[in-house]
């Protein structure tokens, strides 16, 4: 038997918190369904602000090791006769600028002053103004064909070439020069096979020296170029008497 003592006693529909304790039942569930909705909203994200990138270090780049300037040989040198040692500072100059664009590299480094004014004096003597029977032109005798092959790469230019500058000296002496130290070049730095091409061609002398030959032939066009070698070879011992040449 229930007694009224133990019975739940219901609650009176006119508690006065009752309408009090609805609302805030309501305001509480209302305020749990709006805070699951905001957790289910995407987060805003900062705004970018400026990117900060470390760069690598430069790495330092070599500085190139300048070029040497060129310089005479050392050792003694007679002079040679006035009318071709007046031409040894231009000689020097232009030797020092083909030096500057590579062209005295490997075995044509052997070129020098001494060398240039032997040719000189088997040439000209001297005198730019002589012109050979075969058309050489000027100081260095250079043929007109040589001159536009020494200017301008190619022997087909010969035609475009003013005459005017066959004749200038430095001209005449610059194309002399790259000759010669192509013949250096071509036949391993060999002072008189250098000769003997600057007379008889660079090709000749390839032939000979390919046939097993030791000098120029004296033989059928080359009595000249067999004398020339020579000549040339024994002038520039003459002046610088610390070379030998065998």
């Amino acid at each position: 038997m229930i007694t009224p003592s133990s019975a739940t006693t219901p609650i009176p529909a006119a508690w006065p918190g009752r309408n009090i304790a609805a609302a805030l039942l309501g305001a509480g569930a209302f305020a749990f369904v709006f805070a699951a909705r905001l957790s289910l909203l995407p987060l805003p994200r900062p705004a970018a602000g400026p990117v900060i990138t470390h760069a690598a270090p430069a790495v330092p780049t070599a500085i190139p090791t300048p070029r040497p300037a060129w310089q005479p040989p050392e050792g003694q040198s007679r002079p040679y006769t006035a009318r071709v040692e007046r031409w040894r500072p231009m000689a020097r100059q232009l030797l020092a600028e083909a030096w500057d664009e590579g062209r005295l590299d490997g075995r044509a480094a052997i070129l020098d002053d001494d060398f240039v004014l032997s040719i000189i004096e088997a040439e000209s003597a001297g005198d730019p103004n002589v012109t050979s029977w075969a058309g050489a032109i000027g100081l260095m005798q250079v043929m007109p064909f040589t001159f536009a092959e020494m200017h301008t790469g190619s022997k087909a230019n010969e035609s475009l070439i003013d005459p005017a500058a066959m004749w200038d000296v430095a001209s005449n002496m610059r194309a002399g020069i790259r000759y010669l130290a192509l013949a250096l070049q071509a036949h391993d730095g060999n002072r008189y096979w250098a000769a003997a091409a600057y007379n008889g061609g660079i090709e000749a002398v390839a032939v000979w020296r390919a046939a097993g030959l030791y000098a120029v032939p004296p033989i059928g066009g080359y009595w000249e170029t067999a004398a020339y070698a020579q000549k040339v070879a024994r002038s520039y011992v003459q002046h610088r008497p610390n070379v030998a040449l065998s």
